[in-house]
This record gives structure tokens, sequence and C-alpha cells, in this order.
């Protein structure tokens, strides 16, 4: 079984790694630097939470409840002053029944009726997004004549909550402003919330965590998440994002043998988590695949987390320069899971 190189390999396990202690401190040099890449900049973090109050210091942004449900789910006057002098931003998130959003047009006008009354009691102002929760699994069609309702209603700008792909239609049909990707996995067509995260990084405003890494907080008490895209909230404002780090080419990393006077090539895939080896080149556990051959991480965790490959190097010597041993493959493996992985792979 294919091991972190933190992490003792089995020498007689078919996917053994090889590992020694320089090898071990070139590969966190590696993840350490390019552990961000393809990664959009954090804007600011929030978190959500409906009938406990759990301290708010730690995060810029307060996603919040208007619903009909009523009690201490439901944002009041007073409270929302309170985070405004700490300098909070605060978010609406308007959310009854699960499955509102797949209730049709008189759902949406009332729905968007209500809760902006409702904000306007409050003394939100106009400009700031209401969030509209579709609380459950749901194709475009499904909700579309909900959301448009809603936008047609007017009043305040509407935002989604919900699948990341249903969401993503929407703003680009031009019906809501943005997008908020639930924590539910599989409302996006994803197996884990890590498969996921990856895409909702790139092209959501708002990313809802699965996770709980506030200090001192019960998890049971919020949910936390991660702001990409700056949106007017009401309160503090959600600072604009730094400029994203450019996208670096992945590596291509070469035997030190020749076939046919072809060198042999390791290639990343991203997409597929795996990796491309061509011209000749083999590496420990790989497989045959068309003209060449390809070697999968057969590491259980990086599996069902899905976890996307970040990029590889070539391994190295106590002199710091390649030493023809192997490559190193950088998964992610998400916060939870102590973040990038080093995986050390022997040519074979």
């Amino acid at each position: 079984m294919t091991t972190p190189a933190d992490t003792p390999a089995n020498d007689g396990d078919e996917f053994a790694m090889e590992l020694n202690a320089s090898t071990t401190e070139t590969v966190e040099l590696v993840a350490g630097t390019r552990a961000m890449q393809g990664m959009t900049t954090l804007a600011a973090t929030a978190m959500d939470f409906s009938g406990a109050r759990p301290p708010v210091d730690q995060v810029d942004v307060i996603f919040r409840y208007l619903s009909r449900s009523g009690g201490p789910k439901v944002l009041t006057a007073d409270e929302a002053h309170a985070y405004i002098a700490m300098g909070k931003g605060i978010a609406l998130n308007f959310e009854d029944d699960a499955d509102n959003a797949k209730r049709g047009a008189q759902q949406g006008i009332a729905d968007a009726t209500f809760a902006n009354d409702l904000a306007d009691e409050l003394g939100a102002p106009n400009d700031v997004w209401v969030w509209y929760s579709c609380d459950t699994a749901a194709t475009f069609n499904d909700v579309l004549p909900y959301y448009q309702a809603i936008r047609d209603v007017g009043r305040r700008p509407a935002a989604f909550y919900g699948g990341l792909h249903v969401g993503l239609e929407l703003q680009a049909a031009g019906i809501v402003a943005g997008v908020w990707c639930a924590n539910a996995a599989s409302w996006s067509g994803y197996r884990s919330w890590h498969a996921m995260a990856p895409e909702a990084r790139q092209k959501a405003h708002v990313l809802q965590h699965v996770d709980h890494p506030l200090a001192g907080i019960e998890p049971k008490a919020y949910d936390y998440n991660e702001v990409f895209i700056p949106f007017p909230t009401w309160g503090g404002a959600v600072p604009a994002p730094a400029p994203s780090i450019p996208e670096a080419p992945l590596t291509t990393v070469a035997t030190n043998k020749t076939k046919d006077g072809r060198v042999g090539t390791a290639r990343p895939i991203p997409a597929l988590g795996a990796i491309a080896l061509e011209n000749g080149a083999s590496l420990h556990g790989d497989l045959p695949a068309g003209s060449g051959r390809v070697w999968i991480n057969p590491d259980q965790v990086v599996r069902d987390l899905q976890a996307p490959l970040v990029d590889i190097a070539a391994t190295v010597g106590p002199d710091g320069k390649p030493d023809g041993r192997g490559i190193v493959a950088l998964y992610d493996l998400g916060a939870s899971h102590g973040g990038v992985a080093p995986y050390v792979v022997p040519w074979s």
C-alpha cells in the first residue's frame, strides 16, 4: 500500500515506497512551495449557524437566517447591530422547508416577499444580497421557476445556496447574483467534499465546509465557510481578494534511462489523479494503458477523498540534485487530513 512520505513504508508490500531522510526533507520543501497551485485566493472567512450563538471573533462574515420558523434561528435587529458593532459583515440567508425551491414561481414570489419584508424590518440595506436556499438535491429545471420569480420580485439582489452546478447555471443565466456551494457534495454530483472543493473554490462565491476548524467552538454549533469572491454584506465589507498566484505549469519528470533513443517521462494528469508514463517509463506498481503505462495512487485515503493530484517532482539525493530513483507525487488531502501529502514512487 502506498504511504505518505512521513509514514514508514512496508518493504514487503507491492506498492512500498523507498524513503530516506534527505528525500523526506526535499518532499516537505516541494509541498510547502506548491501546495497552493491552482487555488483561488481566500477573500474572507465566514460561519453560519441557527439556534446556537457561537463566538464570532474568528471570522469576517456571519450568515444568519430569514425564516418563517421564528425562534432563535431567525436574525434579530439587536443581534445584527451587535455583530456590526464588532466590525462583522452579515449575510442574509432565507431558508424554510428544504424543498421550497422546487415548488415553483408562486412559492418564489411568496418567499422573496417575506424575506425582503423581514430584511426591511431589521433595517438591512437594499443592496445586501439575500441568499435563497435550495436545501436538497435538485436540477436546474426543478428550481428555475422559483429563482426566476425571486429575481422578478426584485427589491434586493438574490443569490443561491445549494448544489454547485445548479447554482452556476442560474448565475450564468443571469437569474442569481452569486453561488454559495453547500457542503453536501452529492448535491453537486461529487462523491466527497474534498473532491468537490477544488471546483467550488475556483467558481463559487462561498464554499461551506464539512470540517469545523475554529478553535474552542463546539462543532455542532456552526458551519465554517470560505469566501472567495466579495459580495455586499450588511455592516463590515468582505475585503477584495489579493491577486491570485498564477498557476505554474505542472512538472514532467524524466527518467535517467532511454529506450529506442527516447527518454522516459512521467507526466501528471490532475483531472484523473494519475501519472501518465510515456516513452518506456515505468513506476513501481503501475498499470498498462494504451501504448504506455499509468500510475494510480493505491492509498485508500486518497481514493476515498478523491484527493486531487497537485504536481509531481523528481526525487533528489543529499546534494539536492535529482538522483534518478523516482518521483514525488503531491496529493491535496484537505485541511482535515493534513493538507498536501507527498508520496514517493520509485522507477521500476
